[in-house]
């Protein structure tokens, strides 16, 4: 069996002075919830910055990654290593948080962009930790390059310190919630709303993360441990995963491709299972310390393993070619096509190291480089996947690879950003050449109306809201704003929203649910067997979601009286929470989290 060793790394940084260290990581994590908390304020509020988003998205970015990265440093870099590194990704940060949502031509409305920040956070977490753990390598060895032993242990070691930290603090989060409900048992509901407070949630939940982060710093040798036993674990699916890929391979002798094929997306599953093969290359060869001593079929699945992703990466590129050749680039197409070309980087390099298996760290350190500059190269306008495919696509209008009245205008003003807008723009003028009048018809059209969405197809004209909303309150008539408004338009998740907004046909029921102290008017819409949507005027006349009354269909009827008689208030100053019969009906909440009953006045017929 493989003889499980601790692998030598230097001490954590800071163990000399830990409580010092604990004490600048705690400061951080406060620090960070405070401006993170500022931030959401601001955003419910929509008071400045928020109503900028070139301004407010890099503060958030900033916000959630800088601290991070300062608390993981503390120990490690010197002081001015640390400045220079916190400023060199304060200026990453801003500067593809900008071109992000500059790219995408938002508005400036507070709903706009808060999945735009949700996509930049998910791509530049693996971006952040492929760096970190470069540059605190290097920093612990004080050196430029570090060896390959200081990049393995760093990284490991930050994987496991994350998961441990997320274990933390949501275990935290669920003993905090258990003593919530029991107080609320005794009709103490304090506790619970205090824990649904943001002000409380938020820096509570960074402080938990940096006591954690410093807590595994200071037991290095627990984390050290499990991480081995981990990785002596996983070792043993890589001959499974020989076994299975193998067969697959083999399989594709007698049956062909075509079967991929029909599947639509064999070209990502197929990456899948390549990169599956590298992390599991790399949980066996670990720092290159133990291969002397691996049992053989571990050395030999490592081997197979290795010349399977040269098979695996060509199928999926061929699969990728065949989809460009018939159908152009679309975003998620380059995305494929930089993935394919980190994934040939460790095919070949793995082929090249399987004379002398010493030279996988060379490899890894290399893809790491390559990972880094596609990912770089993908968040700026020099390999940005939304402008490349809509420049891609509009050539092959061109080109007339595709007729006109086939072309898919809708995914311009969708998933095109600035780049689709400007193309449809300059589509929608044009005079010359053939099927000109198709082009500049389908263009106006796509210009004007927002593309489908998952209620159903796209319709030629928006629905008359006037026939489909039903005012309740006497002597009232919808606002002008709500008229006009496009809740087709993805901003305002149309989805989620009653049909009766995008549809012709559908019909809702509307009341005012407006206070004297909120001057912006809201309203309430009712559509049948689904929870009321709460729709709110903005500072500019337009309209946007407020969120969802959750409450079961059964009490809608109820709800609907109780707003319509003014049996209600709302929470000052953030209007968030309703107070209906003495009882709280929070906005956006889960249903689960209630617990009220909507019979403490009986339903007026």
């Amino acid at each position: 069996m493989m003889e499980l060793k601790s692998v030598p790394v230097d001490p954590p940084g800071g163990r000399d002075r830990p409580r010092a260290v604990a004490m600048v990581r705690l400061a951080i994590g406060l620090v960070q919830g405070a401006a993170l908390f500022a931030l959401y304020r601001l955003s419910e509020m929509e008071r400045w910055p928020a109503t900028a988003p070139l301004l407010f998205v890099p503060m958030l970015m900033a916000g959630l990654f800088l601290p991070l990265i300062l608390t993981a440093s503390q120990g490690v870099l010197s002081l001015s290593g640390q400045v220079t590194w916190l400023s060199a990704s304060a200026v990453l940060l801003v500067a593809v948080s900008q071109y992000r949502i500059w790219s995408l031509g938002l508005p400036a409305n507070a709903d706009s962009y808060l999945r735009p920040a949700l996509f930049l956070v998910l791509v530049l977490l693996p971006l952040v930790f492929v760096s970190l753990s470069l540059v605190l390598a290097a920093g612990r060895e004080k050196r430029r390059i570090a060896s390959y032993h200081g990049y393995f242990a760093i990284s490991w070691k930050l994987a496991v310190q994350s998961l441990f930290a997320v274990f933390f603090v949501g275990s935290m989060w669920l003993v905090l919630h258990l003593g919530g409900v029991l107080f609320r048992l005794l009709n103490l509901p304090w506790l619970l709303d205090t824990l649904r407070s943001a002000w409380f949630a938020i820096p509570v939940s960074t402080m938990a993360l940096s006591l954690a982060w410093h807590l595994t710093d200071t037991r290095f040798g627990i984390v050290s441990g499990i991480r081995q036993l981990a990785l002596l674990l996983l070792s043993w699916l890589l001959p499974v995963a020989v076994l299975l890929i193998g067969g697959f391979l083999l399989a594709i002798a007698f049956t062909g491709l075509a079967p991929l094929w029909e599947t639509r997306h064999g070209a990502v599953i197929v990456l899948g299972a390549a990169g599956a093969l590298v992390v599991l290359i790399n949980v066996v060869y670990q720092d290159g310390c133990y291969l002397a001593g691996l049992p053989r079929p571990l050395l030999w699945a490592m081997r197979i393993a290795s010349t399977m992703l040269m098979p695996l990466t060509t199928i999926a590129m061929y699969a990728l070619a065949l989809r460009v050749a018939d159908y152009g680039w679309t975003p998620g197409r380059v995305i494929a096509a930089q993935l394919c070309a980190l994934m040939l980087v460790y095919a070949a390099g793995y082929l090249w190291s399987l004379p002398e298996a010493s030279r996988l760290g060379r490899v890894n350190l290399f893809a790491a480089g390559v990972f880094l500059t596609l990912s770089l190269a993908a968040l700026t306008p020099f390999a940005d996947p939304v402008r490349l495919s809509v420049v891609n696509q509009v050539e092959r209008l061109a080109a007339r690879k595709v007729p006109a009245d086939r072309f898919d205008f809708a995914f311009l003003r969708s998933d095109g950003g600035r780049f689709g807008l400007e193309a449809l723009r300059r589509l929608a003028s044009q005079r010359e050449g053939p099927e000109s009048e198709t082009i500049r018809r389908g263009a106006k059209r796509a210009l004007e109306f927002a593309p489908a969405t998952n209620d159903g197809p796209a319709e030629a004209t928006m629905p008359d809201l006037r026939a489909n909303l039903r005012m309740l309150n006497d002597g009232m008539a919808l606002p002008p704003g709500l008229l006009r408004e496009n809740w087709r338009d993805r901003r305002h998740f149309p989805w989620l929203l009653p049909a009766c907004l995008t549809r012709a046909g559908q019909t809702c029921d509307a009341v005012f649910v407006t206070l004297p102290a909120r001057p912006l008017a809201q309203i309430a819409l009712f559509a049948q067997a689904r929870p009321p949507v709460l729709l709110a005027e903005k500072p500019d006349g337009g309209w946007t979601v407020a969120g969802t009354l959750p409450v079961p269909p059964t009490c809608l009827a109820w709800l609907k009286q109780a707003l319509l008689s003014g049996r209600f208030t709302r929470l000052d100053p953030s209007f968030k929470d309703f107070f209906i019969d003495g009882q709280r009906l929070p906005l956006d909440r889960p249903l689960p989290e209630l617990s009220f009953s909507c019979m403490v006045r009986p339903v007026k017929p």
